[in-house]
């Protein structure tokens, strides 16, 4: 038994969690931008504020990874976004 053969296909919130991953996964990538603007070190303790948050180059780096996925996956759209969207929540 696979999980997607519990997720229906037509689900009437299906669009709005597809438009929500889509818009953290944009937010994420452009945190992630930012935080490489601001040339700190890639594990440094003492993060510059970038949007209110502290940063540095790893979290720089998992911000843009992980917002790519959730842009992929709202791309992609059906059960593949849903699934990607329970994985990386």
């Amino acid at each position: 038994m696979k999980l997607q053969d519990h997720l229906p296909v037509d689900h009437r919130l299906g669009q709005v969690y597809r438009y929500s991953a889509g818009a953290i996964g944009l937010f994420l990538i452009i945190f992630g931008i930012l935080g490489f603007t601001n040339n700190v070190g890639f594990i440094s303790t003492t993060g510059d504020h970038v949007a209110g948050m502290t940063t540095n180059g790893a979290l720089s780096l998992l911000s843009v990874l992980f917002g790519a996925l959730l842009m992929g996956g709202a791309v992609i759209g059906g059960n593949t976004a849903s699934t990607l969207n329970i994985s990386v929540g």
